[in-house]
């Protein structure tokens, strides 16, 4: 008998069918009467036989095994299913899920920003990857539709219907993902890079600075009104006196408000906030006030101008004044012709209405005269400066000029008229008095010879004279022969007496 299907024997005689070998487990031989070992073929993947099979039976449609494999459990659900080894039904994993390999497993949810629609996935490499810049929130996601554009993009349909998203531009963040539209930075701020995710990537503008929303770049910060500087740097406040007006300069400049204005408050904002100082008021140097126009000066339109420059040589006492016609000739000087000029001798000029006053009566002052204290009297004349002068009298004199009194003439002089100079009393005559307005001619019997004589001289003993204002010794005559006179000054030959008895005189 041959052996049969399963089965094989090695002898060409025919055997008992006890005698027939089976084939081995994972094997099979479909042809009965086989005497080679060899004719038991392995059973292919997706087969399986127990020993003696005379064929290898399939796996369930979703299963599959390996090789030579001998029972129905080494029928595993194959990749993209789950269940039992060896079930009749293997359950595929739903879309968005996979399982890789044909062990039991379980499916296992497409990574985090991956998705795919199709059921019965094999590994994790057939899990999409979400557009770029975009994720899922989770795992296991079945469609585009689920990627959600990130933080710091929004969605924007592209063709096809295809997820497009687009970064968030300069000026703009997102903070939440799938956003239709990015939020704008605020006022004062700007963002200069794509794709910020949050408010705080909007950078403030530097201090004294301001932008508008959706600012896309440092440079679109602006320095304030009232402030310059280029724009995206440093802001300086313009300082008194300068104003600027404008916020959207890229290099804002602080204008000048113009001499003559100031402004009440640093960093101006506008032109209008320059202001002219008041009439007899100037801007001060830093032009944050207006101060009084001093003495010597004059203001007209805020600027102080001094009087020297409007007309040489002159002067104002007065403050806070807002004209030239306040300006005067110095002292010293008077106004003739429009010019200032030198104040004459024996007058004064004090500087006030540009006028020349002469000196009071009988006082005198020298050029350039100031006030009426430089007049002073004159010589022959007494009194204070700059008041009434009164004549010397007679008998008096002053030599200087000045406050100084009149000194008496002495002896021997006089002064005949007021403020006139002494004078010696000439020859013949004398005076024994201080202050003598004439001199007294020498009796008969006296003479004087010399000038500035204050008594006559007497004629001697045994002389006389008759003559009156006698000027010389000569004018005094001897007694004659056999007289005598034993008096001085005598006036009249009458005096002259006859010698007594036994006398005699012989010269005459």
């Amino acid at each position: 008998m041959s052996c049969v299907s399963g089965k094989y024997a090695t002898e060409t005689i025919n055997r008992l069918a006890t005698d027939c070998i089976a084939c081995d487990a994972g094997t099979a031989n479909p042809n009965p009467g086989s005497q080679l070992a060899n004719t038991c073929t392995t059973c292919l993947p997706g087969t399986y036989s127990a020993s003696a099979a005379s064929v290898c039976v399939s796996c369930e449609t979703t299963q599959n095994s390996i090789l030579a494999s001998t029972t129905k459990t080494d029928c595993k659900c194959n990749s993209g299913h789950i269940g039992i080894d060896g079930a009749a039904l293997c359950t595929i994993c739903a879309a968005g899920k996979y399982k890789d390999g044909t062990n039991p497993g379980v499916c296992k949810s497409c990574p985090a920003n991956t998705y795919n629609s199709i059921p019965g996935l094999s590994d994790s490499t057939s899990c999409i990857p979400c557009p770029s810049v975009s994720k899922t929130n989770g795992v296991g996601k079945t469609g585009i539709a689920e990627c959600l554009c990130d933080e710091g993009t929004f969605v924007a349909t592209g063709a096809g219907s295809q997820l497009v998203c687009h970064q968030c531009g300069p000026g703009t963040f997102r903070d939440e993902p799938d956003s239709l539209e990015c939020d704008n930075c605020l006022r004062d701020t700007y963002q200069d890079g794509f794709g910020a995710t949050s408010d705080y990537d909007c950078h403030p503008c530097p201090d004294n600075s301001n932008a508008a929303i959706k600012s896309g770049s440092p440079q679109d910060c602006f320095c304030n009104k009232g402030y310059s500087g280029v724009a995206g740097q440093t802001c300086t406040e313009c300082a008194h006196g300068k104003y600027s007006d404008s916020q959207t300069d890229n290099y804002a400049v602080c204008h000048p408000c113009g001499d003559g204005k100031i402004t009440n408050f640093a960093g101006t904002t506008a032109a209008s906030g320059c202001v002219t100082c008041e009439p007899g008021k100037f801007a001060s140097l830093n032009q944050d006030k207006c101060t009084d126009c001093p003495a010597n000066t004059y203001c007209e339109n805020g600027i102080q101008k001094q009087c020297v420059h409007f007309r040489s040589n002159t002067h104002n006492p007065d403050t806070a004044s807002n004209n030239s016609n306040v300006c005067l000739c110095m002292p010293g000087t008077y106004l003739t012709n429009f010019v200032c000029n030198v104040c004459l001798p024996n007058s004064f000029c004090t500087g006030t209405g540009n006028s020349i006053a002469a000196c009071p009566l009988n006082s005198q002052s020298v050029v350039s005269s100031l006030d009426i204290n430089a007049c002073k009297c004159k010589p022959g004349y007494d009194g204070e400066n700059g008041g009434a002068c009164n004549a010397c009298i007679a008998g008096t004199y002053k030599v200087l000029e000045g406050n100084g009194g009149c000194q008496a003439c002495g002896i021997g002089r006089f002064s005949k008229d007021p403020a006139q100079a002494c004078r010696q009393c000439p020859v013949g005559k004398a005076s024994s008095i201080a202050i003598a307005d004439l001199c007294t001619a020498c009796d008969k019997g006296k003479y004087s010879d010399q000038a500035g004589a204050n008594t006559c001289n007497s004629c001697e003993f045994g002389k006389w004279s008759d003559a009156d204002g006698a000027t010389s010794y000569n004018t005094c005559q001897w007694c004659g022969a056999g007289k005598f006179q034993k008096t001085l000054g005598a006036v009249s030959e009458n005096a002259c007496l006859e010698c007594p008895i036994g006398k005699t005189k012989i010269w005459q």
